[in-house]
């Protein structure tokens, strides 16, 4: 059950991935920096338990921030190398 549960989540990132493209990867990746932002505030503002989850919670958004920029990069990379690739027309 949660093998098809994985290909469903994974089905859907492709087909959103392929509708939006770039700008996919952009949402995420502004979305997680608004919540970096958001949870630096918030642990400034806060003592104790409260200053250790805001920073758990930054940790993890950076790392999610960081695997979203590595998505894009492997993005780029195909469409650079699909763009550098000579067509059969041009005699390539």
């Amino acid at each position: 059950m949660v093998v098809e549960l994985f290909h469903g989540v994974r089905w859907l990132d492709v087909v959103i991935h392929r509708k939006l493209g770039f700008a996919y990867n952009a949402i995420l990746g502004v979305g997680l920096i608004v919540e970096i932002i958001r949870h630096m505030h918030e642990a400034h503002r806060l003592r104790g338990t409260g200053t250790l989850q805001a920073i758990l919670a930054i940790a993890l958004f950076a790392f999610l921030l960081l695997h979203q920029l590595a998505e894009l990069s492997e993005h780029v990379d195909r469409r650079f190398r699909k763009s550098a690739r000579p067509t059969k027309a041009s005699g390539g």
